[in-house]
């Protein structure tokens, strides 16, 4: 649920006669261009001719360049050139809207999603004006902290989850029935407490996520992308049984390729065997496998093997027990063929 590339909405809003008539504005232009064709290549460079140009039409100082800066920082994934863009442009939109404005939520959002997770300063910010502007119990305040809290899952995973808490919270006892944002809520704290090694906990927020697009009658990423995450979780809980309900229903979310090897949704790796590993032996295994209607692996045949006949016997013992998505005809699952390749490589 990370968001590496997102459009600034205070660009976004930003009256088009303040870029109206100049090569900066041009360039604007373009990027608004980009961002409706959903181009990233062309959205990332749009937006670096219009912050290049505007820097020099509008000087360092204007908002209008801090805010072009930030748009540019928003869409580049090298954290530390992110940051040198942001920090001038915060101190220019405290200079133009005041230290409290909640015109600087994208700026504090966009700082702790690069920083390096030491300054508290980011997310302590964001939160204090995202209550003071929305009011401590609003529904919208939810909103707020499940952006923070997603912009904190790579640096300050801690913070973030008491954050994603809060707003899973906050959404739920708002929320006028059952809302895409609560299951977005749901599907982060799901995510935290996967990171945490929390399986329980992942798993009841993920099967809620489930039940709430079920209820919701709504196709949306998140419910695959549940039923996918829970797959994992429950084979290495023993719910084997529990699996395949997801296994099914993923099965019918996503069409069968034959031409593609199929992504198993729960695998564990072969044991590499000892007397090859002291030997240094490197190799490869071919399998082509069975999966069942239920998502099983039923059967395995040999294709190739390179290396020692001991590789064979371990890639069988490891891919029996994965799961696979099984593959669906007229809305009915049935058996279905793959392989995969297993190397042995020593690194």
């Amino acid at each position: 649920m990370k968001k590496c590339q997102w459009v600034s909405i205070l660009l976004l809003c930003l009256s088009l006669g303040a870029f109206a008539g100049d090569e900066a504005g041009k360039a604007y232009q373009a990027y608004l261009t980009a961002v409706e064709t959903g181009n990233p290549q062309q959205i990332a460079e749009t937006a670096r001719l219009a912050y290049e140009l505007g820097s020099k039409e509008y000087g360092k100082d204007s908002i209008n360049t801090a805010t072009l800066a930030l748009n540019l920082a928003n869409q580049t994934r090298d954290h530390k050139a992110a940051t040198r863009l942001l920090k001038p442009s915060l101190a220019v939109f405290k200079a133009t809207y005041g230290n409290d404005a909640v015109e600087l939520l994208d700026l504090y959002l966009a700082l702790q999603q690069h920083s390096d997770g030491g300054n508290s300063s980011y997310y302590h910010n964001y939160a204090r004006i995202s209550e003071r502007h929305y009011g401590k119990h609003s529904y919208n305040h939810g909103i707020m902290l499940m952006e923070l809290a997603n912009a904190m899952t790579r640096n300050t995973p801690r913070q973030g989850r008491d954050y994603a808490q809060q707003a899973l919270g906050l959404i739920a006892r708002q929320a006028q029935g059952n809302t895409v944002q609560r299951a977005e809520a749901e599907f982060l704290n799901g995510i935290y407490a996967q990171g945490f090694n929390d399986p329980e906990q992942a798993i009841a927020h993920y099967e809620k996520v489930v039940a709430l697009f079920n209820v919701l009658d709504y196709s949306h990423p998140y419910a695959l992308a549940a039923h996918s995450r829970l797959v994992p979780l429950l084979e290495k809980e023993g719910q084997s049984e529990a699996a395949t309900t997801h296994c099914l229903a993923i099965g019918q979310m996503t069409p069968w390729r034959e031409d593609v090897e199929a992504t198993p949704l729960y695998r564990k790796e072969p044991r590499w065997p000892r007397s090859a590993l002291k030997r240094r032996q490197e190799g490869s295994v071919i399998l082509k496998l069975t999966i069942d209607d239920k998502g099983f692996v039923s059967g395995t045949d040999l294709v190739e093997n390179r290396g020692s006949k001991l590789f064979i016997k371990e890639t069988e013992k490891a891919v029996s027990q994965w799961r696979y998505a099984p593959r669906f005809e007229d809305g009915q699952a049935v058996t279905a063929v793959t392989t995969v390749k297993i190397d042995f490589k020593l690194h």
